[in-house]
C-alpha cells in the first residue's frame, strides 16, 4: 500500500466523487434548454401538482393548446376535467418616447 492511510483515501475519494457530480448537475442546468429530451419548451408539460394525501396527488398538464386536471395515485390516474388553456403572458414592451429640445431663449 501507499503511504496514505485509507481513511484519507477514502475521503478524498469520496470528494472526488462529489465534485464531479456537482460538475455535472451545474453541466445539465446550464444546457437544459439546448440538449433534446431536455427542453422545456415542448409540447407538454406540468403546470401544478399538488398532494392530497400520502397517496394521491392533484396534477395540471398542459398539452398543446389544453390543459388537464388528473388525479394521480399509486396505480391509477383519473381524468378529472379539460380545457382550453390560456396564452402564455407576453411582456408588454416600454413605450418609448422622444422628446422635443428644448427652446433656447
Amino acid at each position: 500500500m501507499s503511504g496514505t492511510p485509507d481513511y484519507l483515501q477514502a475521503v478524498l475519494a469520496l470528494a472526488f466523487v462529489l465534485g464531479l457530480l456537482l460538475v455535472a448537475a451545474a453541466a445539465l442546468s446550464r444546457w437544459r434548454g439546448r440538449l433534446p429530451g431536455l427542453a422545456a419548451d415542448g409540447r407538454i408539460g406540468i403546470v401544478e401538482s399538488r398532494s392530497l394525501d400520502q397517496r394521491n396527488r392533484l396534477v395540471l398538464i398542459r398539452w398543446d393548446r389544453c390543459e388537464h386536471l388528473l388525479l394521480v395515485g399509486q396505480a391509477s390516474a383519473q381524468l378529472i376535467g379539460s380545457m382550453p388553456a390560456e396564452p402564455p403572458a407576453v411582456a408588454a414592451e416600454p413605450a418609448v418616447t422622444t422628446a422635443a429640445p428644448a427652446a433656447e431663449p
